[in-house]
């Protein structure tokens, strides 16, 4: 839903056609996907968690053994995201 509604507000920024790919809308407003946003925000988080131990929340995403830790799930962008 929320796609839907980025994608229309882009379009009536720039103009463009109903019919204009969406991948080329993004492109040209220099936005990118809210998948990819909803990712780099998730790792933001973990990150600043995985600093704090004594965090509350530190138990059930970096060593939880009920689901698989959003740790482990992100490992792949936190590679990229650290200097």
């Amino acid at each position: 839903m929320l796609n839907l509604i980025q994608n229309c507000a882009i379009r009536l920024s720039l103009g463009a056609f109903k019919s204009s790919p969406v991948a080329n809308i993004l492109c040209v407003a220099a936005e990118p996907p809210l998948s990819l946003k909803r990712k780099q925000l998730e790792t933001k988080y973990i990150l600043k968690i995985a600093k704090r131990q004594e965090n509350t929340v530190y138990n059930k995403i970096i060593i939880s053994s009920y689901l698989r830790p959003l740790y482990i799930r992100q490992q792949h962008f936190i590679k990229k995201m650290k200097p």
